[in-house]
């Protein structure tokens, strides 16, 4: 049997509901030979039947639940050269998409392959015109940004299948920070590819949580791991729950919880976390620049090169370096740690 020259690996748990149509969008895909592995978590529900059901019928690889283990699982058992790491509520406009993007990662890494490149398709989200339709844009044009941070997975992953041994697995120690942790290990050593089809995926956790709620949290979460506290994270189960058991989301309780392990921890340890958190928000300063520009109707080309940023490159060439400073941290410090105490106020939920 030929060795397929893909290998598209979901992770899923509970995920009747979208995991046919993204199945069925696979089978849309033209000139790829590719394989499918379904690496479920513990469904309760249909998801595995229907994977089974598939035509073709995708593989469905059963293990405990846990995105990272469920990626690495599927990952260890694809005989694709290439793999991609697909949502299970993720789908492609173009039937051509996969071969597009196929074609491009290739050229990208050159002769024989000899550079390290991965690729991550552009984002859009599904069923976001309604509610906040300009936070939707400012985070799906973020998304194509080549920045630290900025790379996630619900972009899809595409790599050759050495190169992910080579720099990977996923870490199964941050579940919540493992696919951003990997993209940016990733372009450190290597480079990654922004491709030019458009992956549409699901709003359906901002809109059951809220997009102002969840984009708070995550927040949160980015910090404290660029903090390096991981375990202050595993310490608030909340902070991301099955999809299945999603619902308005209550940032103020969450963050209240964070503040308490941080105030438990010694004097100074919580002073290494404030001057951690205060170079994580300088560092992350640019978005609102970037925002400004999104307000005035930026529209980023696939690539990034072509876009008129002023508001962004104003900042960069001037301003961070101003920020970038013992009073800028200071102030970041202290603005960081009043917003946490607002958060303990009757009006934050």
């Amino acid at each position: 049997m030929n060795r397929p020259e893909l290998t598209v690996i979901i992770p899923t748990l509970n995920e009747e509901k979208t995991l046919r149509k993204t199945l069925e969008n696979l089978t849309c895909q033209q000139e790829v030979f590719m394989e499918v592995i379904v690496a479920d978590g513990g469904s309760s529900d249909t998801t595995r039947q229907i994977a089974a059901a598939s035509s073709p019928a995708a593989t469905v690889l059963n293990c405990s639940a846990g995105r990272s283990r469920q990626l690495n699982t599927g990952a260890s058992s694809a005989n694709g050269e290439l793999l991609l790491f697909l949502h299970a509520d993720s789908r492609f406009t173009s039937t051509r998409a996969l071969r597009q993007g196929i074609d491009e990662l290739r050229r990208a890494a050159g002769p024989a392959g000899r550079l390290l490149v991965a690729g991550r398709f552009s984002l859009t989200f599904s069923g976001s015109n309604a509610g906040s339709p300009l936070g939707y844009r400012f985070f799906e044009l973020k998304a194509r940004l080549g920045r630290p941070g900025c790379s996630h997975g619900d972009q899809g992953f595409l790599i050759p299948r050495d190169l992910f041994f080579l720099e990977g697995p996923f870490s199964e120690t941050c579940e919540l920070l493992a696919q951003t942790r990997f993209a940016d290990n990733m372009r450190e050593k290597g480079q990654w590819v922004l491709l030019t089809p458009e992956i549409v995926t699901s709003a359906r956790r901002f809109e059951a949580e809220g997009l102002k709620e969840r984009q708070t949290i995550n927040a949160v979460i980015m910090a404290c791991g660029a903090a390096g506290r991981d375990e202050l994270l595993a310490g608030i189960p909340e902070l991301y729950r099955e999809q299945a058991a999603c619902g308005k989301l209550a940032a103020g309780p969450i963050v209240r919880r964070l503040r308490q392990h941080v105030d438990g921890l010694p004097p100074d340890e919580q002073r290494a976390f404030w001057e951690n958190i205060a170079d994580y928000v300088l560092e992350n300063a640019w978005q609102a620049a970037f925002f400004l520009d999104v307000l005035l109707g930026l529209d980023l080309t696939w690539d990034g090169r072509e876009a008129r940023t002023p508001f962004l490159r104003l900042f960069d060439r001037y301003i961070y370096r101003r920020l970038d400073s013992r009073g800028g941290k200071s102030i970041a410090r202290m603005l960081v740690r009043s917003w946490l105490r607002s958060m303990k106020s009757p009006p934050f939920r």
